[in-house]
């Protein structure tokens, strides 16, 4: 009956280090397959989110500055994915974006137009910061996974696509109710 035991609990033993080796292996393998970000790819985020609008979104005006002109502002938030220097000293982060055309309405804030994508920014340096000066967008319609895979490193593209394909892109409407003095409860209607 002892050996009978011993033979169980040596077969639950063996189970438990293989399933926590397969546990492990796959922890390693998708530490392996992170893209890489680095320190001054995060900090560069503010000046990306108060780039985008003005070059990425902001270049046409959407249905809400047509109702109301000056009225409207759009808002952004990125999610840095990857970061590359290049060899001219540029800075090229790619990021999960979100844009969205507000407008306040009373105690509320209507949003109409907008978009979500993977970009790349490509930043300069200056001084001891970075300033944004270029965005890529990937292509649409059947173009959109190949440009993302030119656009992106391999990891860093299977981290956008897989993002994009699961809706995962960051939320511009806290730092739109922030803008407009609004609290961070407040109702948003679409237009």
């Amino acid at each position: 009956m002892a050996s009978r035991r011993m033979v169980v609990l040596g077969s639950v033993a063996g189970v438990v280090v293989l399933v926590g080796g397969v546990v492990l292996a796959s922890a390693i393998s998708r530490a392996a397959h992170r893209p890489h970000l680095d320190a001054a790819a995060r900090r560069s985020v503010p000046a990306i989110e108060a780039y985008l609008p003005t070059r990425a979104a902001g270049t046409w005006d959407g249905p809400l500055a047509q109702r109301r002109p000056g009225q409207a502002r759009w808002y952004c938030r990125a999610d840095p994915i990857e970061s590359r220097r290049r060899a001219d000293g540029d800075l090229r982060v790619g990021v999960m974006a979100q844009c969205g055309e507000y407008l306040r309405d009373g105690d509320r804030l209507t949003i109409d137009a907008g978009y979500a994508s993977p970009l790349v920014v490509v930043l300069q340096p200056r001084g001891s910061a970075y300033v944004p000066v270029r965005v890529a967008h990937p292509g649409d319609g059947t173009r959109f996974a190949w440009s993302v895979r030119k656009m992106f490193t391999a990891d860093g593209a299977r981290t956008a696509l897989r993002a994009a394909t699961d809706g995962d892109f960051p939320d511009p409407a806290p730092a739109a109710r922030r803008g407009f003095g609004l609290p961070a409860d407040a109702p948003i209607v679409q237009g």
